[in-house]
């Protein structure tokens, strides 16, 4: 009789629990989270340089997750400018439409570059979008709730170069001291506008931009034979834009 007795206590604990989770967790609304980069080391900034592209459309992704019971049909959402160089900067938000049995993904923002575009050279602007809010979605946890994007029109020394972050290593290590004249010699070798070296692949599987310490090593060492040839044609080294000359380790 006693074991009947928990027994039926257990059900009706059970019952409860459910009724709370219904009650908590209205399944017409959904909440969602927003960030940059990837799942394993999630921001809400980053940065986008109108330097890298001649002019025209370009874009930033950002990843979403949604909070709460899958979805049953399809959901479209918005984002919003909140503050920031909204007046000295053209952009364009995509249509977002999250599909049935999705929860998670990236979109992107688009911004725009015309002919002589020369705001953010000296000094860099910023903008701050975050979702637009429905009966049927709301923002998820504060800290990833808003899009902060630094707006850069000019080469300037990437974040990870003298700074070890996780999961990634410092670019000096295979690239030496920092000068611009450096910098543009790395783009027009490797083709790349981003420069980050992962140390665990694993955790920066969705950053598709981030190399390997192989493929930082590669770029180095073509560097360095281009700076030889350089030597050789112009009888002087190639000097950066302090009068040093330009070497990688």
């Amino acid at each position: 009789m006693r074991s009947i007795y928990i027994y039926l206590v257990a059900i009706i604990a059970l019952s409860g629990c459910k009724k709370n989770e219904d009650f908590l967790f209205d399944p017409n609304v959904k909440e969602i989270n927003l960030w940059f980069g990837n799942a394993n080391a999630p921001s809400d900034s980053t940065s986008y340089n109108f330097a890298y592209i001649l002019s025209g459309k370009d874009s930033v992704m950002f990843n979403y997750r949604l909070m709460g019971y899958p979805l049953d049909k399809d959901l479209d959402f918005e984002l919003e400018a909140v503050d920031g160089d909204t007046d000295k900067v053209q952009y364009e938000f995509g249509k977002y439409t999250i599909k049935a049995g999705q929860y998670q993904g990236s979109f992107p923002i688009y911004f725009f570059k015309p002919e002589g575009f020369s705001e953010f050279t000296e000094t860099p602007g910023r903008i701050r979008f975050r979702l637009k809010e429905s009966n049927e979605l709301k923002a998820g946890v504060k800290e990833l709730s808003t899009l902060n994007i630094k707006l850069q029109n000019g080469l300037v020394m990437p974040e990870h170069w003298n700074t070890q972050v996780l999961y990634y290593l410092r670019l000096s290590t295979y690239f030496g001291t920092y000068s611009t004249v450096k910098h543009t010699l790395l783009i027009q070798v490797s083709g790349k506008t981003v420069f980050r070296i992962y140390q665990n692949r694993a955790a920066t599987i969705d950053d598709t931009e981030a190399m390997s310490i192989a493929e930082a090593t590669n770029y180095a060492n073509m560097c360095k034979k281009i700076l030889l040839e350089y030597k050789e044609q112009n009888g002087h080294p190639l000097l950066d834009e302090n009068g040093i000359e330009v070497t990688f380790p």
